[in-house]
């Protein structure tokens, strides 16, 4: 998908009640988190992400899932 249609799924999820959505860019090595009604953060490869409130507990190391070099 372009990243004209993600955004577009993204808008749709999050009208429809999703809290948080997580998109994957492979070829930048970034995720970017989405929140109803805040801007997108972008996390590259020296951050971790999050599992937040909907998944406790959980963190992921962007490097490692990446498997950045």
């Amino acid at each position: 998908n372009t990243a004209a249609e993600m955004e577009a799924k993204c808008d749709d999820y999050l009208a429809a009640g999703v809290d948080c959505i997580w998109i994957a860019d492979p070829v930048a090595k970034t995720v970017t988190v989405y929140h109803k009604d805040q801007l997108p953060m972008i996390l590259g490869e020296v951050d971790h992400l999050s599992g937040e409130r909907f998944l406790p507990g959980f963190t992921c190391s962007i490097r490692e899932w990446m498997n950045c070099r």
